[in-house]
């Protein structure tokens, strides 16, 4: 997963969607991904996307 360093750390668990469909397909991925900041720091995962 790539990480362009200039976005706030608030924004980097969230991609822009296209459109409504995938919104929905991805409704799951979405909950998952905001769990990540229980178990992964802003560092690690800066180090991750270098």
């Amino acid at each position: 997963m790539y990480i362009p360093s200039f976005i706030p750390p608030d924004k980097i668990y969230h991609k822009p969607l296209r459109n409504e469909k995938v919104k929905q397909k991805n409704k799951k991925s979405e909950t998952t991904c905001k769990k990540l900041p229980h178990f992964f720091s802003i560092d690690s995962i800066r180090q991750l996307s270098d």
